[in-house]
């Protein structure tokens, strides 16, 4: 680890404070190797994980305990699981551990798992970009999976509702970079192919905090950026509209 961060930490504005971890991969057909808890209607499979659940555990002990945070990629409700056990292994073995360690895009999360993001102090980090009804979610995706899973879909409302600090992403370049494009999907989850599952939308306030001091939180940076305060940077935009007042399609709209 310490020859790591020797190599990396060179310069005053380059500076390792973690890692990424595959957990599995995506839930789209064909390619369904997201692991999941149901099988997939078509191939009967459910999915793979990427890293076995005890090397998995080694690595995030290892890393909480050298002071790095670890951010997984968890696409299916089984790797959400698996990876949220790492983490509690983790915190039961170090007793001060306060790493704000993070789980990304969170496709499927099933409604055991939402209060364990509170409890372990794990942040969800969410493209809801993504939560929209298209041809991934609604083509490629809802006629393969079981509807006990498809209705938890991008669950944003309800880990919030459980108590997790929504953390705004962007996955660029991958999709738009553009927060206010998201901050509109999370807020109607309107797509051309209708409305993905309703019940998950959250409110703007929420997602203003998802991509302000939530994302800085999660990359060890809240005392720095992240809202405007004496003592921070000033790292800030001028924008042409109240984005806390305009409607959704105005939110979203590029200058």
């Amino acid at each position: 680890m310490k020859e790591i961060e020797q190599r990396a930490n060179i310069h005053k504005n380059l500076q390792v404070i973690g890692f990424k971890i595959f957990a599995d991969g995506v839930l789209e057909f064909p390619t369904q190797t997201a692991a999941i808890s149901y099988p997939y209607v078509n191939s009967g499979k459910q999915g793979s994980l990427l890293v076995t659940p005890a090397l998995l555990n080694r690595f995030v002990l290892f890393a909480d305990r050298n002071h790095q945070l670890v951010h997984i990629h968890a696409i299916g409700d089984r790797a959400v699981s698996v990876s949220l056990e790492a983490f509690a292994m983790a915190r039961r073995q170090s007793r001060n551990s306060v790493m704000p360690h993070s789980i990304t895009h969170l496709q499927i999360v099933k409604p055991g798992d939402f209060g364990k993001f509170q409890r372990l102090h794990v942040l969800p980090v969410m493209q809801l970009l993504w939560a929209t009804a298209d041809r991934y979610t609604v083509e490629l995706v809802k006629p393969y999976l079981h509807p006990d899973l498809y209705q938890y879909h991008y669950p944003a409302n309800a880990l919030a509702n459980a108590g997790a600090i929504i953390c705004g992403a962007s996955d660029w370049p991958v999709s738009s970079a553009n927060p206010f494009e998201a901050m509109a999907i999370a807020e109607t989850r309107k797509g051309d192919l209708g409305v993905l599952t309703p019940a998950q939308r959250v409110d703007r306030t929420t997602m203003l905090k998802a991509y302000t001091t939530n994302a800085a939180t999660a990359i060890l940076m809240e005392e720095a950026v992240g809202s405007i305060e004496p003592g921070k940077q000033a790292d800030l935009i001028m924008v042409d509209r109240d984005v806390m007042r305009v409607d959704a399609d105005s939110l979203a709209e590029r200058g």
